[in-house]
This record gives C-alpha cells, structure tokens and sequence, in this order.
C-alpha cells in the first residue's frame, strides 16, 4: 500500500464520506489494512501523525500484538493466526498503583482443574482499546510466581470500562479491564523466559512508533512556530532568542530523522529493535517535543491560556505519549538499567 494510496483513503473517510477517526480505524480493518508489512506500518503512522490524527490507531496496536504470537506455542499459533489483523486487539500490562513496570504485576492466573484453560484474576488499567477490542493479550503471574503473557477472548467474564478523559483526548479508547474468573490460555507456557523475551521485543516496536509520531508531531509545531514567528517579526525585531530556539529545535529534529531512519532500515529488513535504541528514541523523541511545545507556547503569549489555543491538543497528545504510551516506566528502566 503506497502513500498515494493511504492519502486517499484519509481523504475519502474523512472528507468525502463524512467518517469520524472511528469508523475511519474500522474500515482499514476491512480493506487489509491492519495487516500491513513493516514499512507500510511505519509509512501509515507518519501520514496520519502529520494530518493531525494522532489517536493511538487500531492497526499499530495489531502489529505490536502480531509479534507476540509469532514465537508462540504452535497450537496458540495456528488458532490466532486466521484472526490477527481482521479484529480488534488490545495489550494489557499496566495495575493500578505499579504501572506498567514488570515487577508490580499482581494479575494471578491459575490452571483450571476441567480443561487446558486456565483462570485469570486481576485488574489491569489504562489499557488502550481495552473496551473496544475483542481480544485481549495481558501479563499475569502464574501460581509458582513466574510472569507469562496470556491470551483471552472471554469477554463475558470481564468487567471493562471507558476511563473519561479531557475533550482533546475524547476519542483516545483508553479503558479499564477487571479479569473475574475469565478464562485464558498462556501463549508461553514451555518457556516463560522466551515469553518475556518476546514482550519486550514487542514493546520495543510500540516505543519506536511512539518516537516516529512524537516526530512528526514535533514538525507539525515546529511549523506552527515559524508561521507564528513571521507574523510577530515586526514586534520581535530580530531577537537572537527565538532564532536559537527555532535552530535548536530543528537540530534536535534532524538528529531524530537520522536516528529513527536507522532503526526503520532495520525494522523493514526484519531485525529486532534493540529495548535500549526504542527507549532512547522515545525519550529523545518527548524531549524534542515538549522543547517545540514550550518555546512556541512562549511565542504565542496571552494566546496560549485561551480556549482556541491551536497548541492545546498537541500538548495533551505529547502528555499522552510520553507519560503513557509506549509503557513508560518500563522505558525508564531500561534507560536506568543501562546507565
């Protein structure tokens, strides 16, 4: 699928059709979309980071979702493999009160005594598209303490709920899952250590698709700031200071484009990216961002504390992907870990 074409389709749900973000998620589902290559993926979130759509898309979270089940059990394999990319699925690692961090999971699963299946109690919060997926892929102890990813569809023995959020992050499906006796089937059962291999693996690419919007969204303010600056250059008069604001910010932004550009190179070549690059990039990616964020915040002035401040829901995203998405206290553990 070309750019050309995903353009396209952006124009026609949005535009010609009159679709909502929602509709426009569900009908990539229908056309194939949720199953793209690694380049496509990568292209998909450029362009629709950069049209302003920066909801966390259903297709991506598939294909974090698809390499868990890559290495999985055979069986598990075969059972999945008709499914993944033609419905919704959701990742759930994050409890409340320990974050999404490996060592605060508390969820128990625990081998049912009347078939393979096993049962799963717990709570697992600020899960995105928790409420909407029909399938749910999450982290739990099993009964000797060992830490293993499950899979469930038994949605009938879930409690699930939307979490409410600020109205420029009302479209963001981000919710609340409670396991009660639900039944689940572990994906790494012969090997749980090759399972937390695996996961973090896939964290890696969830981290690298966060940094690659957090860019783009970085020069969709950084645009915002010049356009800003030419029409205040009268009343700057020339100052130094927003020039090496503008100069470091662009800097900043290169730096990123050649950094993330290796790591796309691999990523389509098929090879692992590396916890450590992800997790740098992420945060190099949130820095650059809330610097494009705070310096054109300043330029605008009184602007910025009205309601049609133009930054308000590009501040409330970078909140989002920095602070949540792309399970941030696990990337400030690897960062911490390898200094």
């Amino acid at each position: 699928m070309s750019k050309d074409i995903i353009n396209n389709l952006i124009t026609f749900l949005t535009e010609a059709n009159g679709s909502d973000l929602d509709e426009v998620w569900h009908h990539f589902g229908e056309v194939g979309a949720l199953q793209l290559d690694a380049e496509n993926s990568i292209n998909f979130c450029k362009v629709f980071a950069k049209e302003g759509f920066l909801e966390y898309p259903l297709w991506l979270q598939n294909d974090v979702i698809r390499s868990l089940f890559n290495d999985a059990d055979d069986v598990i394999r075969k059972n999945i493999k008709e499914i993944l990319g033609k419905e919704i699925f959701c990742m759930a690692l994050t409890e409340e009160g320990g974050g999404s961090s490996f060592r605060n999971v508390k969820t128990v699963v625990r081998k049912s005594q009347y078939s393979r299946e096993s049962i799963a109690q717990g709570k697992k919060i600020y899960i995105t598209n928790g409420v909407i997926a029909d399938h749910v892929v999450f982290l739990a102890r099993t009964e000797d303490q060992q830490l293993n990813i499950f899979y469930s569809n038994d949605l009938k023995n879930m409690r699930r709920e939307k979490i409410p959020l600020v109205r420029e992050l009302d479209k963001y499906e981000l919710g609340e899952i409670e396991f009660v006796n639900t039944k689940c089937i572990c994906l790494y059962d012969n090997n749980p250590a090759k399972g937390m291999f695996v996961l973090n693996k896939a964290l890696s690419i969830e981290r690298f698709y966060c940094a690659i919007t957090m860019l783009e969204v970085a020069k969709s303010v950084l645009d915002i700031f010049k356009n800003v600056y030419k029409k205040k250059t009268g009343m700057l008069n020339g100052s130094q200071y927003w020039k090496f604001g503008y100069t470091k910010i662009k800097t900043n932004i290169r730096l990123l484009e050649n950094y993330t550009c290796n790591l796309e190179t691999a990523y389509i070549d098929g090879k692992a990216i590396h916890p450590m690059d992800a997790a740098m990039i992420k945060n190099h990616a949130a820095e650059t961002l809330n610097l494009a964020l705070d310096m054109t915040a300043k330029l605008l002035g009184a602007q910025d504390i009205t309601a049609a401040n133009i930054l308000t829901r590009y501040c409330m995203f970078a909140k989002a992907y920095n602070n949540a998405g792309g399970t941030n206290e696990v990337m400030k553990e690897i960062i911490g870990a390898d200094l």
